[in-house]
């Protein structure tokens, strides 16, 4: 199990870490390293965080370039509630074998996700969430945002706008700029289906349609 520790997120809230030990430390990176070699391929370039030669600032100017040069009317600003600590392990499991079909290999992914840890003395156990805090976390959460956001927005959502749409996704952050009101509405409320879908919530306060103006139509 890993240790629980607390870091601050903001002035009222506190952001859960679990700290494995060296031996877990050490797994997790081969791991880590493994399903980069064989997602790396696959991630599209909608995404920006934890992937190599990849960072927030180009995220940002992908962002700049595309609000400038295409006619963007509308922006959906959207936040994940909770997302490390609420991955669902079943649908993450489902997805790893798609590409993976080694049973030992996504056994021990299993059982890193259900280690739990340590808090006050005793050990919780973990039925959902990818603890933040050790190597593997970051390429699960990746892996788990390509099948419900990433490839569902390439393959559905764009074919059926009417005009222009964009995702710029940095790990669990994202927005999609749009060209019409219509489109906007329907691609929010969409995105809120697809979280549901998958035991996840889009926050309902910090999600929202912000009007560009410029090509506001």
């Amino acid at each position: 199990p890993a240790k629980r520790v607390y870091i601050p997120k903001n002035e009222h809230e506190k952001r859960p870490l679990g700290l494995p030990a060296l031996e877990d430390k050490i797994v997790q990176k081969g791991i880590a390293r493994i399903l980069e070699a064989i997602y790396e391929a696959d991630f599209l370039d909608c995404s920006y965080g934890f992937r190599p030669a990849r960072n927030c600032h180009q995220a940002i100017n992908a962002v700049d370039k595309t609000i400038m040069t295409k006619p963007i009317g509308y922006v959906i600003e959207a936040d994940i509630k909770g997302y490390f600590d609420n991955v669902s392990h079943k649908w993450m499991m489902e997805f790893l074998q798609v590409r993976i079909k080694d049973p030992s290999f996504l056994l021990l992914i299993r059982r890193f996700l259900k280690a739990g840890y340590f808090e006050a003395g005793r050990i919780v156990a973990t039925e959902r969430g990818t603890p933040q805090g050790g190597n593997l976390s970051p390429m699960l959460s990746n892996i788990f945002l390509h099948y419900v956001l990433d490839l569902w927005f390439e393959k559905k959502v764009k074919p059926q706008t009417r005009g222009i749409c964009h995702l710029v996704r940095y790990a669990d952050d994202f927005i999609c700029m749009v060209q019409y009101a219509g489109d906007a509405e329907h691609i929010e409320q969409a995105l809120r289906e697809r979280f549901t879908k998958f035991d996840l919530e889009l926050h309902p306060k910090k999600t929202r349609v912000i009007s560009f103006g410029r090509y506001e139509r």
